[in-house]
């Protein structure tokens, strides 16, 4: 078997996959692993000119997934992601990506510039064509161990269909490259 690697801004992305059998007669399926490594949040957003600095830290998280007939309503799975420092990219969130995470809630960090955080966490499900985010955790204890920063998911609002998720991120990816050839969409 191989497990092909691709590059990603400033990481690496490891690739496993498998071919499923269903002995009770059920559909063949295909089962993705994904084994994300250091994966900068600096080199990602910075590639995207609208969200350009809105956090930065290395990422590393595995996913799986696996996918049976029926379209996006056939992915079941789950993905665990965190994040950490590294020589040269501190855990860091800017001002504006706080200001559209808070919405209403922006009171508490309005005198706040850009931010350290300690804790950067995300964990989704994939089931009946949503991505579930189960936990999603960014939060800062200052030097008295007081929590100064804590941003999570609403537990009412904490899911998008898997084809809204790629249909958002193919535009985003098709944005940076308009914007990185000079023309804008």
């Amino acid at each position: 078997m191989v497990s092909p690697r691709s590059g990603l801004p400033g990481g690496d992305l490891v690739d496993d996959h498998d071919g499923l059998v269903d002995l009770a007669g059920g559909e063949p399926g295909y089962a993705l692993s994904l084994i994300v490594s250091d994966f900068s949040l600096a080199a990602f957003t910075d590639s995207v000119p609208a969200i350009k600095g809105y956090i930065s830290g290395r990422v590393d998280g595995l996913a799986r997934a696996v996918i049976t007939g029926g379209g996006y309503k056939g992915i079941t799975g789950a993905g665990s992601f965190w994040a950490k420092d590294a020589p040269g990219e501190k855990k860091r969130i800017s001002r504006e990506f706080i200001k559209k995470l808070a919405g209403k809630n922006l009171k508490r960090y309005m005198l706040l510039g850009d931010r350290s955080y300690d804790t950067g966490e995300l964990r989704v499900v994939f089931s009946g064509g949503d991505v579930v985010f189960d936990r999603l955790l960014i939060s800062n204890r200052n030097f008295l161990g007081f929590q100064d920063l804590m941003i999570t998911v609403a537990p009412v609002s904490n899911k998008i269909s898997i084809e809204h998720l790629l249909d958002t991120v193919r535009e985003v990816g098709e944005r940076a490259g308009a914007a990185n050839q000079g023309g804008a969409k």
